[in-house]
Parts: structure tokens; C-alpha cells; sequence
């Protein structure tokens, strides 16, 4: 199994529209029901943070 975990990234975009995809991608253009507009999803990579203190906020309490 991978260490590496990767999010789901679904946007909608219009012509022209930028965005930021990671390196090394290959995002899958679709058409999209809503006109004049395409569906743009990738992969991102993601790093998980360690918390060192595992208590719950002290709003949650």
C-alpha cells in the first residue's frame, strides 16, 4: 500500500480560466451540463500534519 494519499479535485472552469494543478498531472477534461462550462478533476497529492497534543479545543468541550 502507498504512503502517499491523494483529495479528489472536481472544478468547474470556464474557457480561458486558470487554476493551479500539481506537476506531473494529467487533469481529465469533461463536458458539463451547465453550458459553457467543463468539468476539470485531478488528483492532489496531500501531506498529512502531525499534532503533537491530541486533546480536544476547549470549545468542543
Amino acid at each position: 500500500m502507498s504512503t502517499v494519499r491523494y483529495r479528489l479535485v472536481s472544478e468547474l472552469a470556464r474557457p480561458g480560466e486558470q487554476f493551479d494543478v500539481p506537476e506531473d498531472v494529467d487533469p481529465v477534461v469533461e463536458p458539463c451540463e451547465r453550458q459553457g462550462y467543463v468539468r476539470v478533476t485531478y488528483l492532489k497529492p496531500v501531506t498529512a500534519v502531525p499534532i503533537e497534543d491530541d486533546a480536544d479545543p476547549a470549545y468542543l468541550r
